[in-house]
């Protein structure tokens, strides 16, 4: 069976894939992502347990006492009942219970908010995770993509020198087979670094190619707007302000535990009574507890919970400053790699090859095209991160 499946592992990725199909993979596989998703199913079984809280409860149960008074006294027995008379006897029977809350001062209204709101926290924590993963998907691609051509720059330019005689070749050549090594070395990483996060170690360097689809539409956008959109749609707010909304019901929840609680039940007996003899007992009723002094603990307990509320308050408006910032300083790095682009595209363009090839041609020419290649990757790649910071690609996947 092992065997059959690396087969079929194997056989997935005997052609090329693209970029779309990488993050698909990760985002289906990446092992922090299936527990985040385990997370979600948590707090789903968790929901419907605060749900099952206040709903009638039906017990069923047997009982068995053996007594013995010799002189009239109060005696107790499993179920409740008192027993007055001198005599020597065997009490059993079963009992069907019915209770059912009817008021708790609000308790079981927030156990559930807080619930679903746990929830909604456990979603965010998901997303936040996702995000992360797309994007270091996406940079992953473009880095594997980019080294890729850079190592097919160095070959085109190693072939370039085999036809050129001159005093200068040799050390180029040396040179050249010097950083072909170096880039070799930073593809085997990248790539090793890029299965990681898809949680597969099948795909080679040589089977990641294609079109690096990334939306230049990033580059028109407004500074300000951007900000809005991350504070939107970044799922680490989202998650920070579902935990606000829960230690806010956690106040509350505290706040309830004064009220009275009121109970109704019901319970139906058959028994065996004396000699041969069974009889029923059925028995209605209401309760209510009323808590009245608890030592202080349960105003510590108060004071405790809005004091995480408060701290959570805080929290969530450092993050919206750490976004706010990180977008910015993300847009302004894509700018800073835009402007560097545009340099190398418009040194690639000027430059014009000589009548006689020179071996010292081949090598400028060669910077030159890796210079211009590493520009587009850093433009790529600022582009994705600033996609990242925004959470706009979270939706697509």
């Amino acid at each position: 069976i092992f065997t059959f499946v690396l087969m079929v592992v194997f056989a997935a990725f005997s052609y090329a894939v693209g970029i779309e199909e990488c993050v698909k993979l990760a985002v289906g596989n990446n092992s922090n992502l299936l527990l985040c998703r385990e997370e979600i199913n948590i707090s789903k079984i968790k929901t419907k347990q605060a749900e099952s809280l206040f709903k009638p409860k039906i017990y069923l149960g047997a009982y068995y006492d053996y007594y013995s008074l010799d002189y009239p006294s109060i005696f107790s027995s499993s179920i409740g009942a008192f027993n007055l008379q001198e005599a020597s006897d065997n009490f059993y029977g079963t009992r069907l219970t019915l209770t059912q809350t009817l008021y708790t001062g609000g308790k079981d209204t927030t156990l559930r908010k807080q619930a679903s709101q746990k929830y909604l926290e456990a979603e965010a924590s998901y997303l936040t995770e996702k995000n992360k993963v797309i994007y270091e998907v996406r940079r992953g691609f473009i880095e594997i993509t980019y080294l890729a051509k850079n190592i097919q720059t160095l070959v085109n330019a190693q072939a370039g020198l085999e036809k050129i005689e001159d005093e200068d070749k040799k050390k180029i050549e040396n040179a050249l087979q010097k950083d072909k090594l170096q880039l070799e070395k930073q593809i085997n990483d990248a790539t090793y670094g890029f299965n990681a996060v898809i949680c597969t170690e099948f795909i080679e360097s040589s089977k990641i190619s294609g079109d690096v689809e990334i939306d230049n539409k990033m580059l028109g956008e407004d500074r300000t707007k951007l900000v809005i959109l991350a504070q939107q749609h970044r799922p680490e707010l989202k998650s920070l302000k579902a935990k606000e909304s829960v230690d806010s019901l956690s106040v509350g929840l505290e706040k309830t535990l004064k009220f009275p609680n009121v109970d109704f039940f019901s319970e139906y007996d058959y028994l065996h009574a004396t000699g041969n003899e069974w009889e029923s007992n059925f028995q209605v009723g209401l309760s209510m507890t009323i808590p009245l002094f608890d030592g202080g603990a349960r105003f510590q307990k108060y004071m405790e919970r809005d004091s995480l509320l408060r701290k959570t308050r805080i929290i969530v408006s450092s993050e919206e400053d750490r976004i706010k910032r990180e977008v910015e300083a993300a847009y302004e790095k894509m700018l800073i790699a835009k402007k560097m682009y545009d340099m190398a595209l418009n040194e690639k363009q000027s430059f014009a090859m000589p009548g006689k090839i020179r071996a010292e041609d081949i090598n400028n020419w060669n910077a030159l095209m890796i210079n211009f290649q590493i520009c587009e990757k850093e433009l790529l790649q600022s582009i994705a991160y600033l996609e990242f910071t925004t959470g706009s690609e979270i939706s697509k996947y």
